[in-house]
């Protein structure tokens, strides 16, 4: 992982107060995925136990099909997505598709709660 990579995850509002070794060990679990304009990362009402990281790039969260798709929201680097899936234990509540070359980090549930769990507050 590289350092950029890690000075992102210091800088989450999520892991303010996160000891150092602790963030060095989310950037070692993190999967770097790759997307192009178009691509889908995930679809709306799939099931999901990941949370993604925008490295580079720009996302768009997309609810609805077809000609009732409505675009709610644009993120770009530093923002983060599919928490939700996680805490909610449901479906995707919506669609994120990629909007120009885009770079993510991938957290699954079990390497997430793996090493938080080494430093419980963090999960409060």
């Amino acid at each position: 992982m590289t350092t950029v990579n890690i000075e992102m995850l210091r800088n989450l509002p999520l892991l303010e107060g996160a000891r150092p070794d602790v963030v060095e060990q989310l950037a070692e679990v993190a999967v770097e995925r790759s997307f192009q304009p178009g691509q889908v990362v995930f679809e709306e009402d799939s099931t999901g136990r990941e949370v993604y990281l925008i490295i580079e790039g720009l996302v768009e969260v997309v609810k609805g099909h077809d000609a009732e798709e409505m675009v709610i929201a644009r993120s770009g680097p530093g923002d983060f997505f599919g928490e939700m899936a996680l805490i909610e234990d449901r479906p995707r509540f919506a669609a994120i598709h990629a909007l120009e070359p885009t770079r993510l980090l991938e957290f699954s549930e079990h390497d997430l709660r793996s090493v938080l769990t080494q430093q419980p507050l963090l999960l409060y």
